[in-house]
């Protein structure tokens, strides 16, 4: 879009995205490098793991009955027992 007029008024031209704040378009990274898909592959694991985790916190709790009856632990000692396994699913 150019606007201009006769006199001392300013003229307007198209400016692409790609040349605003030193932004290069194409699929080359810094210094010319080839970009990688290797951020998806990383958002799709951790998004795997996090399924993973969650899929092992629900079993545990929905088997907690089970455990108590079959292994006479107490609600405490099983509170526990989670405790542990879900602060090693932070540590870890």
């Amino acid at each position: 879009m150019a606007m201009s007029s006769q006199g001392s008024s300013p003229t307007v031209h198209d400016v692409s995205l790609g040349s605003i704040a030193g932004v290069t378009s194409g699929k080359a990274g810094p210094a010319g490098q080839k970009r990688t898909n290797f951020r998806w592959s990383l958002a799709i694991f951790a998004m795997l793991m996090t399924f993973m985790s969650w899929i092992d916190r629900v079993n545990l709790a929905v088997t907690a009955p089970a455990i108590i009856k079959e292994l006479h632990f107490t609600k405490v000692q099983l509170g526990m027992m989670q405790t542990v396994f879900f602060v090693s699913y932070a540590v870890f």
